[in-house]
């Protein structure tokens, strides 16, 4: 008994550290995806579906899909189980995420700060994960859900990808590791770098992004790193290079103003976008929140504390790296001006612009910020530190929720998160028990004797239920909509020569509305 009592002492950091990750863990496995009929994660549901049993990999996108598949199939999660299979995905896709964003964020800070405790940079890491999860937001016509709610069932994996490979790529330069590490880490990124450019390019752009801020500040090590490694380097630029030009599904339209005379245009169309964008277009209404704000005034505070006031306290910080990732938030401001959102919009397109936020280290600088300013009141406590950052939360979203006078959009952050977990509103909107009157209907119904194969009508909703869970034959399944369902059932009631029998299914009582979102 004294020996495990000496063990939990000696490693009691440990242990709580292991502790949150088990109970994070837990969060996230009872936590849901976003299910609303029909937005597009019904799209890539279908789509790995049919993949189930194609052994072609396809090219682009669907490559995603393709892989989801085979993992399914291996799983032997059978395809009727289709809300199952979206759980699957939602939460491996959350865990990514969160590891990811753990993992960039930790050796981030361990590069601010020249010198910081394993368990003080655990903290700070696992609270600018915590950030992440909160920040990020957008609304699509009914809803308002934080970026993984989104995207956990979506091939936009590749951000949470992006992270993990900024943060290798990031070590290859500022840290000391042997060849070997190294040369793992180069393939990690090559392979990444495959997978982000063939599945969903934008991320990759965001790494090019943050190369390109790497180059402003160390240009010199760069090229030292270039001449010295070249027989390293040159093919992986190469490597790139290649991915970029052969794996790239969308093409900028920035390469065909590349000429004088076409730059007057180019300077028109950038005009043109950027107002679109910036009266509208970037979503800012949904995507700037309170948070933002204080993160905001937080770093100027943190500035001046560390370039003026008590410079001692703050001689750990190398403060190169400090401005970087103060340059890399900075990307959040892309979409909300005219011509860096229309510059951006020609590089990408117009309508995918206000992803742009997503590439901001935004959530990083918020514990670090806090951190800078604890330690100039020589309160170094790592209980005081998480104190307030949890009364920091509470107070950003008491006031968002009950003193903003706009759009309370932190507010409309955590709450997505709460209904993930807590309420079943994101869920599909037939629950277990009508999709099982919908079986009993089809089982009522193929009881009869028909002469000829069944095929089904009805509503767009229920049609899903029929074809992707029963896995029954039915009229002309579309994702998006299926209005005139009744009236091309009496269209083919009345042909005589048809292979099949038609078979209408009315809406059954107490079925909820579809609210279609066109």
């Amino acid at each position: 008994m004294s020996l495990i009592v000496e063990y939990l002492k000696s490693n009691r950091e440990k242990l709580i550290h292991y502790s949150i990750f088990f109970i994070i863990f837990l969060f996230i496995l009872i936590s849901n995806p976003f299910l609303r009929y029909p937005y597009d994660m019904y799209h890539h549901l279908i789509r790995i579906d049919r993949y189930d049993t194609i052994t072609v990999i396809p090219l682009g996108r669907e490559a995603w899909h393709f892989i989801w598949a085979k993992i399914l199939h291996f799983l032997a999660i059978p395809t009727s189980e289709i809300f199952l299979r979206a759980k699957i995905i939602h939460i491996t896709q959350t865990l990514i995420a969160f590891l990811s964003i753990f993992y960039f964020s930790k050796i981030a800070i361990r590069n601010i700060f020249k010198s910081i405790d394993k368990n003080r940079l655990f903290y700070l890491s696992l609270w600018s994960t915590i950030t992440w999860f909160v920040i990020f937001a957008t609304y699509s016509v009914h809803y308002h859900l934080v970026w993984n709610l989104w995207y956990s069932v979506n091939y936009q994996i590749t951000l949470p990808l992006f992270w993990y490979m900024t943060a290798l790529t990031l070590q290859l330069f500022w840290e000391e590791k042997s060849y070997y590490i190294k040369a793992f880490y180069i393939v990690q990124i090559l392979i990444l770098a495959r997978i982000i450019l063939q599945i969903h390019s934008m991320e990759f752009l965001y790494y090019l992004m943050y190369l390109c801020v790497f180059a402003v500040f160390y240009i010199k090590n760069i090229v030292y790193i270039i001449t010295r490694y070249f027989y390293i380097s040159v093919p992986i630029i190469l490597s790139i290079g290649y991915f970029i030009k052969n794996y790239q599904p969308e093409h900028s339209a920035i390469f065909n103003y590349f000429s004088i005379e076409k730059l007057p245009i180019l300077w028109q169309r950038i005009e043109k976008e950027g107002g679109w964008l910036i009266g509208g277009f970037n979503r800012s209404s949904a995507a700037i929140n309170e948070l933002m704000y204080l993160i905001g005034i937080l770093g100027v505070i943190a500035l001046i504390l560390v370039y003026i006031f008590k410079t001692e306290l703050y001689q750990d910080i190398d403060k190169k790296k400090f401005l970087f990732f103060i340059t890399t938030a900075l990307f959040l401001l892309i979409p909300l001006y005219q011509y860096s959102a229309g510059l951006f919009s020609v590089i990408t397109r117009w309508n995918v612009t206000n992803r742009f936020y997503y590439s901001s280290s935004i959530f990083l600088l918020f514990p670090v910020f806090v951190y800078i300013i604890q330690r100039y009141f020589r309160k170094t406590s790592l209980k005081t530190f998480n104190i307030l950052m949890v009364i920091l939360f509470v107070l950003i979203f008491s006031y968002s929720k009950y003193f903003d006078t706009l759009h309370h959009n932190f507010y409309k952050n955590i709450q997505s998160i709460y209904n993930s977990v807590f309420t079943t509103k994101y869920s599909f909107h037939l629950n277990d028990q009508q999709i099982k009157k919908i079986g009993d209907i089809i089982q009522k119904i193929e009881s009869k004797q028909y002469q000829k194969p069944i095929r089904y009508y009805a509503r767009a909703d229920i049609i899903f239920v029929i074809k992707y869970i029963y896995r029954k034959p039915v009229f002309y399944y579309k994702r998006r909509a299926n209005p005139d369902y009744i009236q091309k059932y009496e269209e083919a009631k009345h042909q005589k020569d048809l292979p099949f029998t038609p078979i209408l299914i009315e809406i059954p009582k107490g079925f909820p509305p579809l609210n279609m979102y066109y």
